[in-house]
């Protein structure tokens, strides 16, 4: 009798671990990704959609106030996907051009990749509210980025 509880113990705690494994492989690592509304650290459970991508904030307040005007905080939002690897880059956001890969300036933590110096100079003169702004809003992201889900 106490073979086979604590072989279904044993069970029991073999399969929680496995649930809780399957349930967090999609998540993201969060620690230094930021809420799009407040700029506080996110959390995995407050999140929302934006063109297929998964949208992470710091509390249910925010997924409110986001969902009420998407537009408003797009870029932020196609920034954070690029942050939390859901999207790639593929072309320089300024010229629509291949990337050079000794040509990056890091926005917001995220490696933002250039065709050339002339590129990423203007991009450098920019405040990194444009930065993100200019980067990542929704026009210039459909064009140079790309999902990276299944």
């Amino acid at each position: 009798m106490i073979r086979h509880t604590v072989g279904y113990v044993v069970f029991v705690i073999v399969l929680a671990c496995s649930m809780t494994g399957l349930s967090t492989a999609d998540t993201p690592d969060l620690e230094e990704i930021k809420c799009v509304i407040s700029g506080a650290p996110v959390a995995a459970d407050a999140t929302s959609e934006l063109d297929g991508y998964t949208v992470y904030f710091c509390c249910g307040k925010c997924v409110k106030a986001f969902n009420k005007d998407k537009g408003k905080f797009a870029a932020k939002a196609f920034h954070q996907a690029v942050a939390t690897k859901q999207a790639k880059q593929d072309t320089c956001p300024k010229s629509g051009r291949g990337l050079n890969p000794e040509v990056v300036l890091v926005v917001g933590g995220v490696d933002v990749g250039f065709c050339c110096n002339g590129c990423k100079g203007w991009a450098e003169k920019l405040s990194e509210d444009d930065r993100i702004a200019k980067l990542f809003n929704r026009d210039v992201f459909e064009k140079n980025f790309s999902t990276t889900k299944k």
